[in-house]
């Protein structure tokens, strides 16, 4: 009798050691990148300030916390670096990401992205949207959207440095409404590469909304 006691018992410290360790790694993390955001203009949102969010493929999900919120003023934009942790399950992730909000520019839902083996967990909604006479360039890239029309109007226009600079960053970039979320799949950003992180997708999210300006009247 008394091993079926303490095996239970057991476990369930392990259980509570182990949620104890991750909120400390996350609280020290915490600490981290608020000091390095601090150092390029973004801060934590004030006492009840919420963060809202464009239901994007990575954001529509269950059971999502932001354990890091940072914001300012990115590229001319207003925008935001934030931690996102989702855990249904078996699958989960910790995942670091940069948005940025125009609030002159309407999208429909998109994604481009780098498919990559280790993304087999990685939301896509919409439609496949493929760039007539740019198959070369996109051969590495995969585009969604719920308005295919938009996204071809839009892609059609994208530089190829731009596309170049999507994959070999191993980037995905998805929209709605008036925000981006840009960000690197299963990336949690360490603070010493937070200002950089932040940079990089800050010139694709720029550039991104650039080519949404020039549809917009195709966007009703």
């Amino acid at each position: 009798m008394t091993k079926w006691v303490l095996l239970p018992t057991g476990l369930i410290g392990a259980m509570v050691l182990a949620v104890v360790l991750v909120n400390h790694w996350l609280n020290w993390r915490k600490r981290g990148i608020v000091e390095a955001g601090a150092r390029i203009g973004l801060t934590a949102p004030a006492e009840g300030e919420k963060l809202i969010v464009p239901l994007v493929p990575l954001i529509d999900r269950p059971r999502r916390k932001y354990p890091v919120i940072l914001a300012g003023t990115i590229n001319g934009y207003s925008g935001w670096f934030f931690d996102l942790f989702v855990g249904t399950g078996e699958n989960w992730n910790l995942q670091s990401a940069v948005l940025l909000r125009d609030p002159d520019v309407g999208m429909p839902r998109f994604q481009l992205r780098t498919p990559q083996w280790s993304q087999m967990n990685q939301r896509i909604r919409g439609d496949s949207v493929g760039l007539p006479g740019r198959e070369h360039e996109m051969r590495r890239l995969k585009l969604t959207s719920d308005d295919p029309d938009w996204a071809l109007n839009t892609f059609s226009r994208a530089s190829s440095g731009f596309l170049k600079k999507v994959q070999q960053g191993r980037w995905t970039i998805e929209g709605l409404d008036h925000d981006l979320v840009i960000y690197r799949w299963g990336m949690r950003v360490p603070a010493g590469r937070l200002k950089a992180y932040v940079e990089q997708a800050a010139d694709l999210g720029a550039e991104m909304l650039s080519l949404c300006g020039q549809v917009r009247g195709l966007r009703v």
